[in-house]
């Protein structure tokens, strides 16, 4: 169950300039991104127990029942369901939108691979109105949503301190190997590829940098994936499990 601590933290304003941001709490995670409007989609959970949230920036007297709403990602016939309204807070509405396990799952992978999401609302208090959320920006959260589930937290202070080094330079070498991928489908040379890396700060990775542009670069082409940040999350799995 998503707790109201999760709740409260996902409606706080946020300082960070991003289409999608991973939100870190003690009692769970979860993605988001915003309209105009201040409305906010949440995706939230475990992968065994993942919940799109829609928080509604409502002012005023609000319907307590279920409401119908189309969920369409690109230009796909779209997702008759309906939002089932959970709590009012100071800053909006919180509802669960209603999504069977498949659904959800279908959803997510539409969503990495797509640009764009609407949700048209049906008779709530934003009565006939579309919601517009960019998708740029949604793979790279949901990969760290992934990570931060399995270690906890997404933080290299705490983990150091948690004695979980191997999780950070898992998760510092998917970054890196990510980087150098997107490099190499953009053309980038050898050495431009080592510049485009950042430094982590965590000297058993950055003097791996060299290397790790090597295997990428020594991966025949059909090898290198399409889209690198999708494969972010398994990058990280395999390297804990040191294969």
């Amino acid at each position: 169950m998503i707790k109201t601590c999760l709740f409260i933290m996902l409606l706080l304003p946020r300082l960070v300039s991003a289409e999608w941001v991973l939100e870190q709490t003690g009692d769970g995670h979860g993605v988001s991104s915003k309209t105009a409007q201040q409305h906010r989609l949440v995706v939230a959970g475990r992968p065994d127990n993942i919940q799109f949230l829609l928080i509604l920036a409502i002012k005023g007297q609000v319907t307590a029942e279920p409401q119908p709403i189309v969920f369409r990602v690109d230009t796909d016939a779209g997702l008759n369901t309906q939002i089932e309204p959970l709590q009012l807070r100071p800053h909006g509405m919180v509802y669960r939108i209603v999504l069977s396990e498949e659904q959800k799952d279908n959803i997510i992978h539409r969503m990495i691979a797509g640009l764009t999401l609407q949700i048209k609302l049906g008779k709530t208090a934003v009565a006939k109105q579309r919601l517009d959320f960019s998708l740029i920006g949604f793979t790279a959260a949901f990969s760290d949503l992934m990570i931060v589930n399995d270690v906890g937290r997404l933080d290299p202070d705490w983990l150091h301190e948690q004695g979980r080094d191997r999780e950070l330079a898992c998760y510092y070498s998917s970054v890196l190997t990510v980087k150098a991928l997107q490099a190499r489908r953009r053309g980038r040379s050898f050495r431009q590829a080592i510049d485009t890396l950042p430094i982590t700060g965590l000297a058993l990775i950055d003097d791996r940098r060299a290397d790790i542009v090597t295997q990428v670069y020594k991966l025949p082409v059909g090898q290198v994936p399409h889209f690198p940040m999708m494969e972010k999350y398994n990058m990280f799995k395999r390297c804990m499990s040191g294969s």
